[in-house]
């Protein structure tokens, strides 16, 4: 199905929505057969298991209890979000299969993560689930290389595909408008957490600290993530394989038990370049089997140095806080 072009020169074909003939995400996403995935590969993605419950414990201790505990209208944050990982996993298949319309060349380079709070306003998905407006959540949309990414990396947005996903339903948001307004649902959510959340009065860029430290100067708040192509869907890495995220789930999909995006803030135990990170809200795969959990997100430890094809800053792992890596500037996003 070709859609219209929105950056200028390039063409866009994307895959067609299954016909709805079953229940579940196969209504949405097609089912689309992946690479055969090596079962030991590794990926920068993975997280220590140390460093990701860490994280998470920061997010509650820092951000949730002294600050967006105030926030939501439904009393208590959010500290992580139920996902079905078949549902993932086949968005995580769209994405990676897309083609240029006028090539057999990806069309997607990457992954944006937004942060975002949902709303009761017009232009909301049907079957919202009324106990999650107000709470922090996330907005996933594929992003196109543009002329600033070779260098600074991102990509731009995909107007077409921002995408909230809540247990086993996936919600798509109507087009994106050029020049976004609040009559835009995913512009909106995205704008509710910088209001609400990051920037309100007494909101995380106000605190802007963990107890007992000072904060930066100049503290921003992380407003969305961005994960290159290879560190979500993986692919070749020289001679070698890396699973990406939509790996790892698709070699386990039929032990995983569980699967959640939780939130995490960046603390004082981290290696560089994650010690300028200080404070700053993160989030992570949690994916859970019977025998073991699996984390994703912002790699750490020696793993990070041993892969020369990233470089810190701009692989799509890490994160400088506003509006997304790299800081400046940050092509393609709202």
């Amino acid at each position: 199905m070709k859609r219209r072009d929105f950056i200028k020169g390039v063409g866009i074909a994307a895959p067609g929505l299954a016909i709805p003939l079953v229940a579940g995400a196969g209504r949405y996403f097609p089912r689309i057969e992946g690479e055969a995935w090596q079962t030991g590969c590794d990926t920068i993605s993975e997280i220590r298991s140390d460093v990701a419950t860490d994280r998470e414990a920061n997010f509650l201790n820092w951000k949730k209890k002294p600050t967006l505990d105030g926030t939501c209208s439904a009393g208590g944050e959010n500290l992580c979000i139920p996902v079905n990982a078949q549902t993932f996993l086949d968005m995580l298949n769209q994405f990676a299969t897309a083609t240029q319309s006028d090539s057999t060349d990806f069309l997607y380079n990457g992954l944006r993560m937004y942060f975002a709070a949902g709303d009761q306003n017009n232009g909301n998905p049907a079957g919202l689930p009324s106990e999650q407006v107000g709470k922090l959540t996330v907005i996933f949309v594929p992003t196109v290389a543009n002329s600033a990414s070779a260098t600074k990396g991102g990509g731009q947005d995909d107007p077409y595909q921002y995408w909230w996903l809540f247990n086993g339903t996936p919600y798509n948001f109507p087009q994106m408008s050029s020049a976004p307004t609040d009559n835009d649902t995913a512009y909106r959510w995205i704008s509710n957490y910088r209001t609400n959340k990051a920037n309100a009065t007494n909101g995380l860029t106000a605190y802007g600290r963990a107890p007992g430290h000072s904060g930066k100067p100049q503290f921003q708040e992380t407003n969305s993530l961005w994960y290159n192509r290879t560190s979500i869907f993986g692919g070749p890495v020289g001679d070698q394989a890396d699973c990406g995220i939509m790996g790892y789930i698709q070699t386990r999909i039929a032990s995983i038990t569980s699967m959640t995006i939780s939130f995490g803030a960046y603390g004082h135990k981290e290696i560089p370049p994650f010690t300028q990170y200080y404070y700053q809200l993160l989030a992570q795969f949690d994916i859970k089997t019977a025998d073991e959990t699996l984390y994703f997100g912002s790699s750490t430890g020696a793993k990070f140095f041993e892969k020369k094809h990233m470089k810190p800053l701009t692989d799509g792992t890490t994160d400088t806080g506003l509006p997304c890596p790299p800081a400046d500037p940050c092509n393609g996003s709202l």
